[in-house]
């Protein structure tokens, strides 16, 4: 007998929820169907390839906060649904892409009058 799978589709819309001068946190519109994981992926705009970082999630979790991020810049980030994960035939789903900005770093100075 053969089973046909389609794969996971792909996380609904991406919608940012705060953000600081190094954090980042967003959720996504969960998926349907059978998957395993979401895989997030995010880099600063412009980056190496050395910069991508890419974070796994349980599939019961559509939240993230990305921590340790540059002020003031731009990173691309996708979302993906997987299927199959730590198997031989792992599926991924076609991404859901944003781009979100951090804020600029503030810094405050208190000066004393003598």
């Amino acid at each position: 007998m053969l089973f046909l799978f389609a794969g996971p589709q792909a996380p609904g819309e991406i919608e940012l929820q705060t953000r600081t001068s190094s954090t980042l946190t967003f959720d996504w519109v969960p998926t349907n169907g059978y998957l395993d994981a979401y895989v997030i992926t995010y880099s600063p705009r412009g980056g190496s390839p050395d910069d991508v970082v890419n974070v796994q999630v349980p599939f019961t979790q559509s939240r993230i906060t990305l921590d340790d991020l540059l002020p003031a810049t731009d990173y691309d980030i996708s979302v993906v649904s997987v299927a199959g994960l730590n198997e031989d035939n792992e599926i991924m789903s076609e991404s859901s892409d944003t781009v979100f900005r951090t804020s600029r770093l503030i810094c405050f100075a208190l000066i004393e009058k003598f």
